[in-house]
């Protein structure tokens, strides 16, 4: 599959979220920077894109779990070679803790 592919598949993915919702289903994409430094080396920032999918379990707590696929690599020079860092895909399963602050917005943080 490729890297454009991937984007429009989670971009898609997002759409049929207002349908989920009554169901306590909830899906998304995101779109992530990474950071990777190394003591005495440059910095590298790769960059991924990922879809989630979660239940709710009350309005407190949900579970979600997340795919996705590197979209670009970053370059680094190691004693003189040019290497290519790059995410090729991830998966997670989190914990989600929500905190509701009013019936639109909530803050929340991911344990996983």
């Amino acid at each position: 599959m490729s890297k454009r592919t991937a984007l429009i598949i989670a971009m898609m993915a997002a759409v049929p979220a207002t349908s989920l919702a009554a169901e306590g289903l909830y899906v998304g994409a995101n779109l992530s920077q990474v950071k990777y430094k190394e003591t005495g080396f440059d910095d590298v920032n790769p960059t991924a894109i990922s879809v989630h999918i979660g239940k709710s379990i009350n309005k407190n707590f949900a579970i979600e779990g997340r795919l996705g696929v590197g979209l670009s690599s970053d370059n680094i020079d190691i004693l003189g070679n040019d290497v290519e860092i790059e995410v090729d895909n991830l998966v997670g399963v989190y914990m989600k803790g929500v905190a509701p602050i009013s019936d639109t917005f909530a803050i929340y943080g991911l344990l996983g």
